[in-house]
């Protein structure tokens, strides 16, 4: 899928992509981590039958979009914004998987006049939810890390998806290891490394390191979580914390269900229809 660029007031490019039905409800949705405009089948098929007008932008230093030095995770609604300006849509839908979670809910709380419902899956939490760790990354860390993925991805970009896969809990394991998860992943990395490792290092830093620069509980948007029980990327203590400080927020607990939940884009679809 081709990148659609606009230019942003500070003359940054914003890149995303389309599915599903041009006609159709208008759904953000943002990429976790790797990520990129790029989604995998099923979840493309599943907007066109729902009839959903899916628009995935990319995150500032991802792909095609620009890198935005000193950004928080509320310089997002404001690309989010302008996007959705260009595209003359009054009210759009959020959804905001995983690494996506924490600015869904940045958009939950700063631009609730321009969505319609919000979904978070699979989401962090503040990093310092349950008090300030022990074991906060550093940026050095985040260099380290990012730097390590970006040799392993560039030295042997299967070997690197395949211990993601490798390392997932049962959870949907027959469609995690379908061909066209492994290409997403594999495009996820990609773009995520398209323009080096700066975009990668910032988000680590926003999400693991850094508190949120917004107060859970003044957000006003209608929002609601989803997060599988047995997941161990991210614990469902993180998304249950969300839940009970973000105001008049409904939680859905997946049992069975990992990081990764099979089908569950047909059925976050439905809220928005």
């Amino acid at each position: 899928m081709d990148a659609t660029t606009i230019r942003l007031k500070d003359n940054r490019r914003l890149s995303y992509a389309e599915y599903g039905n041009s006609d159709g409800v208008p759904v953000l949705l943002f990429h976790g981590r790797p990520g990129s405009r790029f989604l995998p089948v099923p979840e493309i098929e599943a907007a066109a039958r729902s009839g959903i007008r899916l628009i995935n932008p990319e995150r500032p230093g991802y792909g095609w979009s620009d890198f935005q030095p000193d950004r928080t995770l509320l310089d997002w609604p404001d690309d989010v914004t302008a996007l959705i300006d260009h595209l003359n849509i009054p009210k759009v839908g959020i959804i905001g998987p995983s690494a996506g979670g924490p600015y869904a809910a940045a958009c939950a709380y700063k631009i609730p006049d321009r969505l319609t419902r919000v979904a978070i899956i699979s989401s962090k939490a503040p990093y310092n939810a349950f008090g300030e760790p022990d074991d906060t990354p550093t940026l050095a860390d985040a260099v380290t890390f990012a730097n390590d993925i970006a040799n392993q991805f560039h030295s042997n970009p299967e070997a690197l998806v395949e211990s993601i896969i490798v390392n997932l809990p049962n959870e949907g394991v027959d469609s995690i290891q379908s061909s066209f998860i492994k290409d997403w992943l594999l495009k996820g990395y990609e773009e995520t490394l398209r323009n080096g490792t700066e975009g990668l290092i910032q988000e680590l830093m926003l999400l693991y390191s850094l508190p949120w620069v917004f107060p859970l509980a003044e957000i006003t948007a209608d929002v609601q979580i989803w997060h599988g029980e047995q997941d161990t990327a991210v614990s469902i203590k993180e998304g249950e914390f969300l839940a009970q400080n973000i105001p008049n927020c409904q939680f859905h607990r997946i049992p069975d269900a990992g990081h990764f939940i099979p089908g569950i884009m047909e059925q976050v679809f439905q809220i928005f229809l």
